[in-house]
């Protein structure tokens, strides 16, 4: 949820006017721009180089698509591109979710420490800022709340540090955490029995996405045995009659029937396995 989302959720709930920072709107490259791919790249966690060098890789990737339709005319390069374009979304898909998941297996004790120490009677700034020695050194949960503590220290509001935690993490309950805080530290609500509820449903999304997860593992099996058994019957007609292949292969219209239902496979194969991420 974007930052103007949740301040209008908070306006609504409050019943008043709230005004959208300047500096919080355009908090990083990825609010700035507005742009799907620089908030993959955000979420992603990756630097200026890594960014730089898959712009170049996508752009490389595009030409070579568009040339292969204008200049060459051939099915092979236009598939060859759109392969590669293919991959390199699955890569940035991949590492955004693992990115989330590293968040998510220290978030849950992050809620509860956060409310162990508001029901003691700690401030819940101090209670984020002492929570981060609970984490180790490379735990994405401690990064993101240095960043808050710079913040702060920085002279940022307390709303807009708030509203800044974990930006750069995709995680559908992060919103709700951030929500939480701003209302309590406007309206002076107790905080405690909200985060506990909060940890009780991130901990039910993680024990329902193992649940699906064991599920469909028998799809993504028999998936990978589909795309083997197309791998063994393209083998076996080939060592039974090679030349009828490559008669097939040097034909015009038996080269596009094949690279078609190769194209058509790879794409069945990546439509199963996105229908079992059961990403919750």
């Amino acid at each position: 949820m974007s930052a103007a989302a949740e301040l209008e959720r908070a306006r609504l709930l409050l019943g008043e006017s709230v005004t959208i920072p300047e500096h919080k709107l355009h908090t990083n490259k990825a609010k700035q721009s507005n742009n799907w791919l620089s908030e993959q790249f955000s979420y992603a966690g990756m630097s200026s180089s890594e960014q730089r060098s898959l712009k170049l890789r996508i752009s490389a990737e595009i030409v070579l698509i568009v040339l292969a339709t204008i200049i060459l005319r051939n099915i092979f390069p236009i598939a060859l591109g759109g392969a590669l374009l293919l991959v390199e979304y699955v890569a940035l898909s991949r590492r955004v979710s693992s990115r989330s998941d590293r968040f998510e297996r220290d978030y849950t004790a992050l809620l509860l420490s956060l409310a162990s120490g508001i029901r003691t009677g700690l401030d819940p700034l101090v209670a984020i800022g002492q929570s981060a020695v609970l984490f180790n050194a490379d735990s994405l949960v401690r990064a993101e709340v240095k960043k808050f503590q710079e913040l702060i220290e920085q002279g940022v509001s307390e709303e807009q540090a708030l509203s800044r935690f974990a930006e750069s993490i995709k995680h559908p309950d992060i919103g709700l955490f951030r929500s939480a805080m701003i209302l309590a530290r406007r309206e002076g609500s107790a905080l405690g029995k909200c985060l506990e509820r909060l940890a009780r449903v991130t901990r039910t999304r993680q024990s329902f996405r193992r649940k699906i997860r064991s599920a469909v593992a028998m799809q993504k099996l028999s998936a990978w045995g589909i795309a083997g058994c197309t791998v063994i019957i393209g083998l076996i007609q080939f060592n039974a009659n090679p030349q009828a292949i490559r008669d097939a292969f040097a034909h015009p219209m038996g080269f596009k029937l094949l690279c078609g239902g190769l194209g058509l496979i790879g794409l069945g194969m990546v439509w199963m396995m996105r229908l079992a991420r059961g990403r919750i």
